[in-house]
């Protein structure tokens, strides 16, 4: 056997014995695969991607609404695919949710912000304890991150409401009001 030979062996070899592909090798799971939102309609309330967030494996999406709409809250449920994704926080923080623009924390009024995830499934609620109902400008009201998970197979990536969304209008009253949802896709 000559030298180069014995050396290419020996390459095959090593390369076998560290899994030599980009599936993790053995026992290691592969990355999470990348994950792409279509935006729905810009019209009413909806959730957009965040634009940064595109293509990474953890997908920032925005409850976005009409500017000029006055509310004291809003609750939002979502689920998602357990076996493929996740509610993970929101990137570059250790926070499940961001609430923005005017349910914001600091502004005045303070507001009152909780969540919840489990699995598959997220709740998230933001509220205004007292005083004047503030007003939507263009910017979201809240933030929440979508993860995909290790070896998630790649296609569409099933994205839905639990139940209607409740916004608490800015005379106090619980409405149940339709968040158009986009098209997550796993690739």
């Amino acid at each position: 056997m000559t030298l180069r030979a014995h050396l290419s062996g020996l390459l095959l070899l090593a390369l076998a014995a560290c899994g030599g592909g980009s599936s993790g090798g053995p026992g290691r799971p592969a990355a999470p695969p990348s994950l792409t939102y279509r935006d729905p309609a810009p019209t009413g309330f909806r959730l957009e991607a965040d634009p940064a967030t595109q293509g990474t494996s953890t997908l920032v999406l925005r409850l976005v609404g009409p500017a000029g709409t006055a509310l004291r809250g809003v609750t939002l449920f979502l689920e998602t695919d357990e076996a493929r994704a996740g509610w993970g926080d929101v990137p570059g923080t250790s926070q499940r949710f961001l609430n923005h623009g005017p349910l914001e924390p600091g502004v005045d009024p303070p507001s009152l912000a909780r969540g919840y995830r489990r699995g598959g499934r997220l709740q998230v609620g933001v509220f205004h304890r007292e005083g004047a109902s503030p007003v939507l400008g263009a910017g979201p009201l809240l933030s929440v991150a979508l993860a995909a998970r290790a070896g998630a197979a790649p296609g569409p990536l099933a994205l839905r409401h639990t139940r209607a969304a409740l916004f608490v209008d800015g005379a106090r009253h619980i409405v149940e009001v339709p968040v158009a949802l986009g098209t997550v896709t796993a690739r």
